[in-house]
């Protein structure tokens, strides 16, 4: 009998892991009692029927996974459990009559006594459904799925909702009676209707109930004093940790869109309880004044002002906002989360707005800066409809409108307003007749330094002006031009200075520029690229997924190579004219490079090609630079410059595209001084590693001239 019930634990845990429909498998109680679980059985017209025995054992569970052909259910007397996992076509159950554990009433299942929902039809027509008053605990999964339920009447007496409850249903809202205790995790998930919510004083246990519920908007907290009364997601427990309250049980509901309407008497003990997370904390009394439906009860707008610092601004009803005249400074968070605020006038005499005045004011749709006003530091963010801001001439510092995308900036050409607005590539209207024909490009005081280019240039080419010595950071990022040209007074790119510049494909460089740095041209369209001779060093990745370019020159002068060519597909050649006896992988910055020594820290990083990509070298510098390019992972073949043009072929030292014996004359006559002029790539037959992998020992000895007699010696 143990091995019996040792086989048929193992065999019902088995069936609970696997979503393939199975057949009834025997299980032994610790009484002996012969039972099985029902896992599958014939259906007919779309109604299973539950047999009370099956192979002799009698079925006291139902476990049904992935069945879409059941629609009807009937249930013996004998089951006392029942689980049923996507099977989204049932509209009805029906228990048997005489079944002492469960009933059926309306085709939804119910425990024996009625006080806990079990299952509720996911497809039953009905669109309203009221819970009996009997009922103190909505099971788990009970209505699940219910996909044509809009709204259920819950009982005064309801204590309890299990696990997903509710989950993946369409009901708008839900009445919280004031007994209910407690709501298990994702009682309500993936509820996307679900716009508000109350709940009630009497809860005790609440745990991250509202998973995905992505239209939730508002939630009214009416429990007053969490801590005191021990409001724990794990529940009731005087001597448990009280910290676990509204702020870790929400979970993943936190939203900076979502409004949490609290007690005024524990706004601060929930605002120290919230601290960190993202949400949208308010006054119940708001809440109240909001949906009070007596217009003359309160002003539609309440303003907090002390000192002609407007502190507050509470909203009830009404789109519109007019700031009182005595007001001269906007203070940090005024505006916060008015949602519902499409436009707002503000007074003349205003001088001064702080941080996040105007944060998260997500109707907002214009904006008009007042003149006198001299600084916006971060005043204006996350109003995402925001359209239009208009800035005086006033304001000499701007930083900010984070989370305003679809903003554009009015002001005069020339001003604060324009040059932010070219910075952080906003649209830009000038409000005077004198409006430069095309948007503005920023230089640094001195004329120096390129530090923006505009993204919405409509030229196709632009000439950086001479005096110019540097290319800041970003400053062509993203631009749509076609063709830049650079002057001789350019000494450096800085890092992704034409990063996604996705539209260039010429540049043309002048001599006197000595640095390219990380990701500058990395994402642009480069069909050819002509380095000058003054260039020094290439960094990291700078031309990085130019898939048209074909074939690049490295100038003499550069020391320095990391790895600038990955993500260039189409690269099939380089030359590298640097003729250095000394090439370092891995080499420490700090140390300072000889006239004949290179950096060399790649050319493609970790991105592998397709086909090869020779890289041509000069002869003397073969060594040094194979060497180096054993460790790339792409497909990089070194060649000497001597053998551009011909083929790799052992022993053809003359260069005709085969081996013969005047081939064998040559390389003997070379060995003996008599001729210089040979392919000697093509002459070091015996390779170095030749039984590890391809690599030349830049030697060519009688020992290659005896090997090269073999292969003509072969038949």
């Amino acid at each position: 009998m143990k091995k019996a019930k040792a086989i048929s634990f193992i065999l019902a845990a088995a069936l609970t892991m696997t979503s393939i429909p199975c057949i009834p498998v025997t299980a032994f109680s610790a009484a002996g009692v012969n039972e099985t679980t029902f896992v599958s059985g014939d259906c007919e017209d779309g109604q299973l029927v539950i047999p009370e025995t099956e192979s002799g054992a009698t079925v006291t569970e139902v476990y049904l996974k992935n069945e879409k052909d059941v629609k009807t259910i009937k249930i013996p007397a004998t089951v006392k459990k029942i689980k049923i996992i996507n099977c989204p076509n049932i509209t009805s159950y029906e228990v048997a009559e005489d079944n002492p554990y469960l009933c059926s009433v309306d085709g939804v299942i119910y425990d024996k006594d009625m006080k806990t929902v079990l299952r509720y039809p996911p497809a039953k027509e009905d669109t309203e459904f009221k819970v009996p008053d009997t009922v103190e605990t909505i099971g788990e999964s009970a209505f699940a799925y219910a996909k044509n339920l809009k709204k259920t009447d819950l009982p005064d007496g309801l204590i309890t909702i299990k696990e997903r409850a509710f989950s993946d249903t369409e009901i708008s809202s839900f009445d919280l009676p004031e007994s209910l205790i407690e709501i298990f995790p994702y009682a309500f998930a993936n509820n996307t209707s679900l716009t508000s919510i109350t709940l009630p004083a009497s809860l005790k246990r609440i745990t991250d109930q509202f998973h995905c519920c992505t239209s939730l908007r508002e939630i009214v907290v009416l429990h007053e004093h969490p801590d005191e009364d021990n409001l724990s997601a794990y529940g009731p427990d005087p001597d448990g940790d009280l910290y676990s309250q509204m702020f870790s049980i929400l979970g993943s509901v936190m939203s900076k869109d979502i409004s949490i309407y609290v007690p005024d008497n524990s706004y601060e003990r929930y605002l120290y309880y919230s601290w960190g997370q993202e949400c949208n904390l308010r006054l119940l009394s708001e809440y109240e004044k909001m949906h009070d439906d007596d217009p003359d009860a309160h002003e539609d707008v309440e303003f907090t002002i002390r000192d002609g610092v407007l502190a507050s601004v509470r909203m009830y009803r009404g789109t519109s906002v007019v700031v009182p005249d005595e007001v001269t400074t906007i203070g940090e968070g005024a505006f916060y989360h008015c949602t519902d605020m499409v436009s707002v006038t503000l007074p003349a005499g205003l001088k001064k707005i702080e941080s996040n005045a105007f944060s998260q004011c997500t109707s907002l749709e214009e904006l008009v800066i007042p003149e006198g006003v001299e600084r916006l530091y971060f005043s204006v963010k996350d109003c995402p409809n925001l359209k239009k801001v208009v800035i005086p001439e006033s304001v000499k510092q701007i930083w900010g409108f984070n989370g305003c995308e679809n903003v554009t900036i009015y002001g005069k050409s020339d001003s604060e307003a324009e040059v932010f607005a070219v910075k952080e590539n906003f649209p830009f209207v000038a409000l005077d007749d004198s409006a430069p024909s095309r948007p503005l490009v920023l230089f640094s005081d001195d004329g120096t330094e390129l530090e923006k280019f505009p993204s919405k240039y409509e030229g196709e080419t632009y000439t950086v002006p001479e005096g110019v010595k540097r290319i800041k950071r970003y400053a062509f990022a993203n631009c749509k031009i076609k063709k830049v040209i650079l002057p001789e007074s350019l000494e450096e790119i800085e890092e992704c200075a034409f990063y996604n510049a996705a539209s260039l494909e010429s540049v043309e460089f002048n001599e006197g520029l000595r640095v390219i740095d990380m990701y500058a041209f990395s994402g642009c369209d480069l069909r050819s690229v002509e380095l000058p001779e003054s260039l020094r060093v290439i960094e990291k990745c700078a031309f990085e997924d130019n898939t048209e370019l074909k074939a690049i020159t490295i100038p003499e002068n550069v020391s320095k190579l990391d790895s600038p060519f990955g993500g260039c597909l189409s690269l099939k050649e380089i030359t590298i004219k640097r003729a250095d006896k000394k090439a370092f992988r891995n080499l420490a910055s700090s140390k300072e490079l000889g006239d004949d020594e290179t950096e060399y820290q790649g050319l493609f990083g970790d991105y592998w090609l397709d086909s090869y990509c020779s890289v041509y070298v000069p002869d003397p510098a073969f060594l040094a630079f194979e060497d180096v390019c054993n460790s790339e992972n792409a497909n990089v073949l070194v060649l000497p410059e001597s053998m551009r043009g011909h083929t790799i072929l052992d022993g053809d030292v003359n260069g005709d595209n085969e081996v013969t014996v005047a081939d064998a004359v040559m390389l003997q006559n070379y060995l003996l001084g008599k001729t210089k002029d040979i392919l000697w790539y093509n002459g070091d037959i015996i390779d170095e590693y030749s039984d590890m992998f391809h690599g030349k020992s830049g030697q060519i000895d009688v020992f290659d001239l005896i090997e090269l007699k073999k292969k003509l010696l072969k038949p």
